[in-house]
């Protein structure tokens, strides 16, 4: 049964109130029908029984102000217009005859329920005036289920009016009508209990929810102390408290408490308890389990998701101005860059070229810093290069360890195979795994770094494609993932620092999934290991087979498109140092323009360098398609600072030959003239 908290609380109240009926339908009638008002939210709450000659009987109604609707022509015919109807409806002004009328009385959308039992209408509940319709759909199928027990009571209390003479047919009628409220009860549904207990805690009644609630039959726990509930301690002092206070105040309580049937099997449940009286004594409290358990569960998800998606929306805008940044950001980290490559090569002062150096490798930091930027923010597909993983792990795990309490330990086998592998992302994923270490070590320790090589067949359990992959673990000895978290650890936004983001591990798993890898974890306390799964290659490293370790050496015309001025110069003189003449143009028409004209006249081109989008004008992405369909087979590379772009990481599914990312490093430039124009 699906209904919302405030449907759940109405259906509870009403059932209580209808088990402390009795013969003096007035009073009931009157404290039912302002009960539902509130809670409905409807200006007016009338309920009519039928007498025995046939005729509606108001018996209660609130507020008591508005008895007079019913003293009017219209309001009496309403009413008998609302008799002949066979189910629960809805009545709209201006529509049909009963809609009519409530125009007339000037009354809003209204609800009517027959109270019948055994095809036999003995009553109307005029739900009047709605405030508003939002969720009367949930109302009404509410009053639905509970039409049938306002029936039998008032079939119940006629009988007790008639008493004197109708004594053996009432007793019969309503042992029967205790007989159907009883399946009645007990068919609400295995989410719901009904029970009753004395002031000192004895259970007097449960119905058989309870076993589905709490574990427990109801044979089991009627006779013993309530106390016996499977409740957290917390629960367990709350419920006393309810109690106590019902006691001394003779008011009902609703309260959410907390059943723990096992390790795994906690239960959320709401109780809905009030006194029983009888001549102004407690004789017991009596009132209603439900099981809200997945309810409680769905809003929390609903939350978790709305958080999420909030989370999101600003990780996008983050991307978008990430992406709005990078290139000119990259621009400027070029002309630095360039200029302090430049100037190492004029220098012959060793101090000078010790800080030269200096400058560039925070240079080169930079670069990569904003290489992870975009990763985090736009998910960037990698650029990967097969080479030796493991030198790679040493060298990012030492710089992640600069500074720190800790250190590491490394165990690779000599025969360890290569991998497929973009390093900047890559770099990112080994950094956040390291550090992580670190922070769970907080007095020092060893992280020990071990690789392998590893075949994943079919029937292996692993959503990892079948094949040989590069392994690398890192254990710790730190505290460990309570195994509450370790489910949870790769969600965004996750995170049990007070000072974390949750991203690091989320966005690590991502960049090793997009390298067609896995990252697996196991942990108890005093160790965690987190393995990296990267695919292994056989095919050559660049380093090996294609990357000369000599600065390139060429001549010829190399004509360089770049809309930014300082890339311009710095580009033409670390390729002026290679030996080559530079032709360089700031967008890519005059770029065109000028290869037109060298080819009109047989003057050769070595090569071209395309900046991958130029604004306001056209960039390489245009340019490559015009170049190719003349015909000309000259080298074309490709250069952004959106290290994420297809045309970055798959540069010959665009008609390029090669790509670049920026800023420029002098030696990413010999290596990539020395592959493609030796």
């Amino acid at each position: 049964m699906n209904l919302d908290k405030l449907t759940l609380i109405l259906q509870q109240n009403l059932l209580l109130d209808i088990l402390h009926m009795s013969e003096d339908m007035g009073d009931a009638a009157g404290h039912v029908t302002t009960k539902i008002r509130e809670i409905v939210g409807a200006r007016t709450v009338a309920l009519f029984e039928i007498n025995t000659e046939g005729k509606f009987i108001l018996s209660g109604i609130g507020p008591e102000k508005r008895r007079y609707i019913f003293s009017t022509v219209e309001g009496q015919s309403l009413v008998d217009l609302c008799l002949e109807m066979d189910n629960i409806s809805l009545i709209n002004p201006g529509e049909g005859g009963s809609g009519k009328l409530l125009e007339k009385l000037g009354l809003a959308h209204s609800i009517a329920v027959p109270l019948k039992d055994r095809n036999e209408t003995l009553g109307l509940l005029l739900i009047l005036d709605l405030m508003d319709t939002v969720g009367v759909k949930s109302v009404m199928d509410s009053f639905a289920s509970l039409s049938s027990l306002l029936a039998i009571i008032l079939r119940n209390s006629f009988l007790y009016r008639n008493m004197e003479d109708l004594v053996e047919k009432r007793t019969s009628d309503l042992r029967r009508s205790e007989e159907r409220f009883r399946r009645l009860v007990e068919g609400l549904g295995n989410e719901h209990c009904i029970f009753s207990y004395s002031p000192d805690g004895t259970i007097n009644y449960a119905s058989p929810g309870i076993k589905s609630i709490f574990g427990i039959s109801p044979e089991e726990i009627i006779g013993k102390n309530r106390r016996i509930l499977p409740l957290t301690a917390e629960s367990a002092e709350l419920m006393n408290s309810s109690d106590n206070f019902i006691l001394q105040n003779l008011q009902r309580q609703i309260i959410e408490i907390k059943a723990q049937l096992s390790n795994d099997d906690r239960r959320i449940v709401m109780v809905n308890h009030a006194p029983a009286m009888e001549e102004k004594e407690i004789t017991a409290i009596e009132g209603i389990f439900t099981d809200i358990t997945d309810y409680r569960r769905a809003q929390e998800e609903k939350e978790k998701l709305n958080f999420q998606v909030n989370q999101l929306q600003k990780l996008e805008s983050l991307g978008i101005l990430a992406g709005g940044i990078a290139h000119d950001f990259n621009n400027m980290l070029g002309g630095i860059l360039g200029c302090i490559e430049i100037a190492s090569l004029d220098t012959q002062d060793p101090e000078v070229s010790a800080s030269l150096k200096m400058a560039l490798s925070v240079m080169e930091r930079a670069r990569s810093l904003t290489g992870q930027l975009l990763t985090f923010a736009r998910g960037g597909a990698p650029v990967k290069k097969p080479a030796p993983l493991f030198p790679f792990v040493r060298e990012t795990s030492e710089f992640a360890l600069t500074g720190s309490s800790c250190n590491a330990s490394y165990d690779v086998p000599p025969n360890l195979c290569n991998a497929d592998y973009d390093p900047s992302q890559i770099g990112q994923v080994i950094e956040n795994i390291v550090i992580n270490a670190a922070q769970s070590m907080a007095s020092g320790g060893t992280i020990k770094i071990s690789a392998s090589n590893e075949i994943v067949s079919t029937g292996d359990d692993s959503t990892l494609t079948v094949g040989p992959y590069v392994k690398i673990s890192f254990s710790d000895s730190g505290c460990g993932i309570p195994s509450d978290n370790l489910s949870r650890i790769f969600e965004p936004f996750f995170t049990t620092r007070k000072k974390g983001h949750g991203l690091g591990l989320a966005t690590s798993f991502s960049i090793v999934k997009r390298h067609g890898g896995t990252i697996t974890v196991s942990s108890s306390p005093g160790c965690t290991c987190f393995s990296i799964w990267l695919p292994a290659t056989t095919q050559a490293t660049e380093a090996q087979s294609r990357i000369l370790p000599q600065v390139h050496r060429g001549s010829g015309i190399i004509v360089i498109v770049d809309d930014d001025e300082a890339v311009r110069r710095v580009l033409t003189r670390l390729l002026e140092s290679f030996g080559y003449t530079i032709v360089a143009k700031e967008n890519g028409v005059d770029g065109l323009e000028y290869v037109w004209n060298a080819r009109e006249m047989g003057t050769e081109i070595k090569a071209m360098i395309f900046d991958l989008t130029i604004p306001g004008s056209m960039g390489g992405k245009e340019a490559i398609e015009i170049i190719r369909r003349a015909g000309i087979k000259t080298p074309v590379f490709v250069a952004s600072g959106y290290a994420d772009d297809p045309c970055i990481a798959h540069p010959e599914n665009y008609g390029f030959t090669d790509s670049i990312s920026k800023p420029f490093l002098k030696q990413a430039l010999s290596n990539l003239l020395s592959t493609h124009l030796s």
